[in-house]
């Protein structure tokens, strides 16, 4: 549904996460699109998003986001 083509489950700060890797940049950004729509949190990195929780977690989320986006060299979504 996502059009990823691989997703992994974690947790980062006590919170639910996931990363989504994605075929191309063109389908990453057409996911991006909408889980801006969503206000979803997100990370991309290239052909990447590390998605951050946008619900009970969604404080931490918009603070981390601009740290590891830095770390990563990526960009932050959704802060």
């Amino acid at each position: 549904m996502s059009g990823a083509k691989a997703r992994f489950d974690i947790t980062i700060n006590g919170f639910d996460a996931g990363i989504n890797v994605f075929p191309d940049t063109a389908t990453l950004t057409t996911w991006g699109e909408a889980s801006d729509s969503l206000g979803g949190i997100y990370v991309s990195y290239g052909n990447a998003a590390l998605t951050l929780n946008s619900s009970e977690g969604i404080t931490n989320s918009a603070e981390i986001a601009p740290q590891i986006a830095t770390a990563l060299g990526g960009e932050a979504h959704g802060v």
